[in-house]
C-alpha cells in the first residue's frame, strides 16, 4: 500500500477510497490486499461518492463484492447518471453536427465522450457538463450557435473572470444542460499554450454513440487530464480515477512524446503531480519511464503530497501549491508577482477599513462639533 495513510481519514472517506481502489485494480490480488471494511455507514459513503463523482464506481464495486448495503439510492443514482449522460451525449452529437455544418473545428474532451472511450460505458462516469475546445477566433460564432440552441451565458460561480481560465460557461434552462467553451487547456498562469491548434494534428476519430466524434490518443488525453486535475488540486476522486484507469488501460504509452509535450508547455510538474496522486490514493503503478521523467522532481512530490492530504478538504489550492506546479522561471515569477500584488491589495484594504475610515469619521465628527464662529471666520 502506498505511503498515504488511510487511517488518518474518517471511516466514510476510508471506505470510499478502498472501494475506488477495488474499482481501479480489478485483479484478485488487489481485492485480497484491500478488503472492504465492516460496520460502515454506507449511506454516508454513498453521499460522499456522489460529491466526488464516483457513485457509479461504488455501485459497481459493491455489486461485484456482493456487499449487503440495502442502499436503494445507490442503484437509483446509477441509472439516473446513465440517463443524464445519455442526454448529454445526444446533445453533444447535435452540437458537434451544428459546429461542423458552420465550419467550426471543435474537440470535445472529458464528459460523456471520456466516459465512453475510457470507462467503456456512459453509466460509469459522472458528467456535469460538455467541455468543448475551439479556436479563439471562432468564439463569437460558437457563442451564437449555442444561443440559437437555447443556451445562455452565465458567470462563473466562483466569480472567476472568463479570460483567466480561458472559458465561457453556458446553460440551457429547459433541461439544465451546461456547456463550457474553452479556447485553451492551460490556464493563464502558464506561458505554454495548449490549445486546439497545438492538438489539431493529433485529433483522430473515436467511436461515440454508434458513430464517430473527434478524439485524442491516450498520450494527449493524459496530458489534458493531469493539467485539469492539478489546476483544481485533484479535489474530486473521479479525476484521480481517470488517471488510474488510463494508466491501467494503456500500458504502452509513448512517454517520450508526453515528456516532450510537457517540457514544451511547461507542465511537467502537473503531470508528475497527477501520477503521484493516483499512486498515493489508489495504489496505481507508475511505469518506470514515467517515474523517471515526471516523479523525481521535488515540486511534483510536494504538490502530490498536498493533493493527497487535502483530497476531502474543500479549501481552495494555496499559493505554495500553485507555485509547485510551475516549471518555467517566468511562470514562477509571474505567480509570485500576482501573489504579492494580492497580499498588498488585502493589506491596503484592511488599512482603509480599520485605519483610514475611523480617522475620516473622527475628522468629520470634529468638524461637526466646531463652533459656528470658528467655521465662519
Amino acid at each position: 500500500m502506498p505511503r498515504n495513510s488511510l487511517s488518518k481519514k474518517s471511516s466514510t472517506q476510508d471506505s470510499l477510497v478502498r472501494c475506488a481502489r477495488l474499482a481501479m485494480n480489478a485483479d484478485a490480488k488487489s481485492r485480497t490486499e484491500t478488503p472492504l471494511p465492516s460496520g460502515v455507514d454506507w449511506l454516508a459513503v454513498f453521499r460522499l461518492a456522489q460529491a466526488h463523482g464516483v457513485s457509479a464506481l461504488l455501485h459497481q464495486t459493491l455489486s461485484s463484492e456482493s456487499t449487503e448495503t440495502a442502499l436503494a439510492g445507490l442503484r437509483q443514482d446509477f441509472f439516473l447518471n446513465a440517463a443524464a449522460n445519455l442526454a448529454l451525449a445526444r446533445e453533444l452529437s447535435r452540437i458537434l453536427a451544428a459546429f461542423r455544418d458552420c465550419g467550426i473545428r471543435v474537440l470535445p474532451f472529458k464528459g460523456p465522450i471520456l466516459a465512453e472511450s475510457l470507462y467503456g460505458s456512459l453509466a460509469l462516469r459522472a458528467s456535469g457538463d460538455l467541455d468543448l475546445l475551439i479556436r479563439r477566433r471562432d468564439l463569437p460564432q460558437a457563442q451564437a450557435l449555442l444561443r440559437a440552441r437555447g443556451f445562455r451565458q452565465i458567470e462563473d460561480p466562483a466569480g472567476v473572470p472568463p479570460h483567466l481560465f480561458c472559458e465561457h460557461q453556458f446553460v440551457r434552462s429547459a433541461d439544465q444542460i451546461a456547456v463550457e467553451l474553452r479556447w485553451r487547456i492551460t490556464s493563464f498562469q502558464f506561458s505554454g499554450c495548449l490549445d486546439l491548434d497545438y492538438l489539431a494534428p493529433r485529433i483522430r476519430p473515436v467511436k461515440f454513440l454508434n458513430a464517430e466524434a473527434p478524439g485524442l490518443p491516450p498520450e494527449e488525453l493524459l496530458l489534458i487530464l493531469c493539467i485539469h486535475g492539478s489546476k483544481h488540486r485533484w479535489a474530486r476522486l473521479m479525476w484521480i480515477c481517470d488517471i488510474a484507469l488510463l494508466l491501467r488501460s494503456f500500458q504502452h504509452l509513448d512517454w517520450n512524446r508526453i515528456a516532450d509535450d510537457a517540457e514544451f508547455l511547461g507542465v511537467s510538474h502537473s503531470i508528475g503531480c497527477g501520477l503521484l496522486t493516483a499512486h498515493e490514493i489508489l495504489g496505481t503503478r507508475i511505469p518506470d519511464e514515467a517515474f523517471s521523467y515526471f516523479c523525481r522532481s521535488f515540486p511534483s512530490r510536494l504538490a502530490a503530497r498536498e493533493a493527497s492530504r487535502k483530497l476531502f478538504d474543500e479549501s481552495l489550492p494555496g499559493c505554495l501549491y500553485q507555485l509547485w506546479l510551475m516549471q518555467r522561471p517566468r511562470d514562477i515569477a509571474g505567480q509570485c508577482f500576482r501573489q504579492i500584488r494580492g497580499k498588498l491589495r488585502s493589506i491596503l484594504h484592511l488599512l482603509a477599513r480599520h485605519v483610514a475610515s475611523p480617522l475620516l469619521q473622527r475628522c468629520r465628527a470634529w468638524r461637526a462639533r466646531r463652533p459656528a464662529s470658528a467655521t465662519g471666520s
